[in-house]
């Protein structure tokens, strides 16, 4: 009876040690301090409700209704409420990556929840560019399509948004090299057809 407990056992972990990805794909996962800090960079505080002309917003860009904050916000309070709607999208993230048995780093999860929090869930429906490189297997996909997938959600009214494309460069930077640096700055320096971002020499987006 032992003996064939033990090779139970065993036959289990050679199971484990021979697909661990499926087996993490189901793994909730949590967005991290990193990515709390970038979006803070990012958003930068601001006390009182402002309206951008989409809606207002309080804190650290979280859309809310201005009567609720009739004498704004302190700035814990705002980190509060920032992690608070972080959830909501990493929560959506989770979703995505349990649907599909999609299994990541934590720059990888913490990129997607910030590229939610930036554009909403939307971006997450399959038949988009990055969901499907994610259901598809990222590993197939060079490092420069993953980031002009990234970059490709940069319009606001059919132009393209600098702010929104420096913030997509950085998420991609995220994804690929778990880099949470808020150091970007959109451009073309080269040649009206360069580059946004080079890394190790080569074009990336």
């Amino acid at each position: 009876m032992k003996k064939q407990i033990i090779c139970i056992l065993l036959a289990a972990v050679l199971l484990l040690s021979l697909c661990p990805a499926a087996f993490a794909a189901y793994g909730e996962m949590s967005f991290s301090d990193n990515l709390v800090a970038y979006i803070k960079q990012g958003e930068g505080f601001v006390s009182q409700p402002i309206n951008d002309g989409t809606g207002w917003y309080i804190g650290y860009g979280c859309l809310i209704n201005p009567s609720d904050y009739p004498n704004g916000i302190t700035e814990p309070a705002a980190e509060a409420l920032l992690r608070e709607r972080m959830q909501s999208f990493a929560d959506y993230v989770n979703n995505f990556c349990k649907k599909y048995s999609v299994a990541g780093t934590q720059g990888q999860f913490d990129a997607m929840c910030g590229m939610s929090y930036a554009l909403g869930p939307a971006w997450l429906q399959k038949g988009n560019r990055l969901p499907n490189y994610l259901i598809d297997g990222i590993d197939k996909y060079s490092d420069q399509q993953i980031a002009s997938a990234f970059a490709a959600w940069c319009h606001v009214g059919g132009s393209v948004n600098t702010v929104a494309l420096s913030r997509r460069i950085m998420e991609a930077k995220m994804f690929l090299d778990n880099d949470y640096s808020y150091s970007i700055v959109v451009g073309r320096s080269r040649n009206p057809e360069g580059p946004y971002l080079t890394r190790d020499g080569k074009d990336m987006a």
